[in-house]
């Protein structure tokens, strides 16, 4: 899910409401990343400035130069590199850095947590039919 960098917030607000994400890759005319425009952006950059959403462009206040990844980044790294960088978004690109999708915090840490889950239960399962055990 993308927009550009010159639609006004209020646009934005719509598409992210249209699509029911939290956030959307701000892509130039070229379709080269520009940044991210977050929930979270709108109410601290908008909103809390007191910025009207009707005029306000989305590269006023959209996260610029975004993290990026390749598609077969692992749960456990995705989080890994949202940690270090501090981010709540990762961008997931092709070989010629072109924006496939968009990692949230939670769906990595989610993902994280159903791995640790599985392998609870194969742990369980092990401890449970092992002999002497």
């Amino acid at each position: 899910h993308t927009l550009t960098a010159d639609a006004t917030l209020e646009q934005a607000a719509k598409e992210l409401a249209a699509r029911k994400v939290g956030a959307l890759v701000v892509l130039d005319d070229s379709g080269a990343i520009l940044g991210v425009l977050s929930e979270r952006d709108l109410v601290h950059r908008v909103v809390g400035e007191g910025r009207d959403p009707k005029t306000t462009l989305v590269r006023d206040v959209m996260t610029c130069d975004p993290i990026t990844a390749a598609p077969g980044t692992s749960p456990e790294a995705a989080f890994e590199i949202m940690i270090h960088h501090r981010v709540r978004q990762l961008v997931l690109v092709d070989a010629e850095l072109r924006p496939i999708g968009l990692l949230s915090l939670r769906a990595v840490a989610e993902a994280r947590m159903d791995r640790a889950a599985e392998t609870i239960r194969i742990l369980q399962d092990f401890t449970n039919d092992a002999p002497g055990g």
